[in-house]
C-alpha cells in the first residue's frame, strides 16, 4: 500500500496529522509495540480504535493550520506518483478511496472541536530575544538590553520544561579568530546574567558564531551596532 509522505515548502507552518483508525499491534507487557527483526511493528489481523502508535502507524491526513498571526506556509504531499500542495489555512489532504490523495478545506471550529485539547497541550513555539553590546566589549550590554532580558524571563515563566540556547555574534571589525572568541565570551556573559536571575545552568547552552551570521550585511572591518549581539532562543 502506498504511504503518504510530506515535505514542508515554506514557513511559518503548523502541521497536524492524524489517523482515524489505528491498527491493532502485538504489545509488550509494558505497553510498547513489539517489532520484528527489520524494525517493523508486528500487526495483528484485527483492526481497532486503539490509540495511534508513534513509529507504527502512517499519517493519512494533514491539516495546515495558521500561526498566531494568521500566516501559513505550504506542504507538499506525495503518495505513489500523485502529488498535491496545500497552502491555505485549514486546507486538508488525506488518503481517500483506492489510496488516492484527496484535498478539502476544514474550518477552525471543526479543528477546535476535534483536536482542541491536543493542540492546547503543545508547547509554545520558540521565541528569540536579542541583546546587544557596546563597541568591542564582551561584558557591557547596551542600556536597552535589560528590558529584553526581563521580557525573556517573562516568556520563560510560561514554559514548564524550557531549553535555552545563547548564541553570540560580532560585527566584522577584527580577525575571524578574534571575533570567534569575542562572540563566545558575549554568549557566556549572557549565560552568567541568566544564571544570576535564577535560571539553572543545566538549561543553558552557549555558542559563538563570530562574524559568520551578520544581522546587517556589511563589508569587512565595519563597526555595525546591530551585529554586536547575543540571540537568546527559548523553546
Amino acid at each position: 500500500m502506498n504511504k503518504l509522505s510530506i515535505s514542508l515548502l515554506a514557513a511559518p507552518i503548523y502541521l497536524f496529522a492524524c489517523v482515524a483508525y489505528a491498527g491493532s499491534y502485538l504489545m509488550s507487557p509494558d505497553g510498547v509495540p513489539v517489532k520484528d527483526s527489520v524494525g517493523q511493528c508486528i500487526k495483528l489481523s484485527i483492526q481497532s480504535n486503539q490509540q495511534l502508535q508513534p513509529g507504527c502507524d502512517p499519517m493519512d491526513r494533514i491539516i495546515l493550520l495558521p500561526d498566531a498571526e494568521g500566516k501559513v506556509g505550504a506542504v507538499l504531499a506525495t503518495i505513489g506518483t500523485e502529488t498535491l500542495t496545500v497552502d491555505q489555512a485549514y486546507g486538508t489532504l488525506r488518503v481517500g478511496g483506492e489510496g488516492r490523495v484527496e484535498s478539502a478545506t476544514a474550518s477552525k471550529n471543526e479543528v477546535d472541536a476535534q483536536f482542541g485539547q491536543l493542540l492546547a497541550s503543545q508547547p509554545p513555539p520558540p521565541t528569540s530575544f536579542v541583546v546587544r553590546f557596546v563597541t568591542g566589549s564582551a561584558t557591557e550590554l547596551t542600556p536597552d538590553s535589560a528590558a529584553v532580558i526581563q521580557a525573556m524571563l517573562t516568556d520563560l515563566a510560561n514554559r514548564p520544561a524550557p531549553e535555552i540556547r545563547v548564541v553570540g555574534h560580532t560585527d566584522s571589525v577584527g580577525s575571524i579568530e578574534a571575533n570567534d572568541r569575542l562572540s563566545k565570551q558575549r554568549a557566556e556573559t549572557v549565560v552568567d546574567i541568566l544564571g544570576r536571575e535564577g535560571i539553572s545552568l543545566d538549561l543553558l547552552e552557549a555558542a559563538g558564531r563570530g562574524e559568520r551570521e551578520l544581522a546587517v550585511q556589511t563589508g569587512d572591518n565595519v563597526a555595525e551596532p546591530d551585529n554586536r549581539r547575543v540571540e537568546i532562543i527559548v523553546r
